[in-house]
């Protein structure tokens, strides 16, 4: 959640965030220290691109989970979010055409300042 909050602003990644993401990492680390039995993914942090649907979180499609995201969180997947990109995924450079917004360069953000100013042009 740290990292969210610091990186977010900066690089425009996630469209939704689990608040609960770390509730569920601690249930799950007490369930294993009573020996229970879990999911082969249980505890694994992962998160979803926009278009795949997530049950109860904003999506640009449905309101079900899809069913790769049921069989993650059935093994014991934590979903952190939702990831950005672009509309119907048409890009594989940017997000510029997300609801989410653009995404920015996680390794040198001058990039997009060019980017964005060439735009204008």
């Amino acid at each position: 959640m740290r990292c969210w909050i610091e990186y977010q602003p900066s690089y425009n990644a996630f469209v939704t965030l689990n608040p609960y993401a770390l509730d569920v990492a601690k249930a799950i680390n007490n369930r294993l220290g009573f020996g229970e039995k879990l999911g082969s993914l249980a505890g694994v942090p992962i998160v979803i691109k926009e278009p795949i649907d997530i049950a109860g979180e904003l999506t640009s499609s449905h309101a079900t989970y899809a069913p790769v995201v049921a069989r993650l969180r059935a093994a014991g997947a934590i979903l952190l979010g939702k990831t950005n990109m672009p509309t119907l995924g048409e890009s594989g450079t940017d997000a510029n055409t997300s609801w989410g917004g653009p995404t920015y360069n996680a390794v040198n953000r001058a990039y997009d300042m060019v980017r964005e100013s060439n735009k204008l042009k």
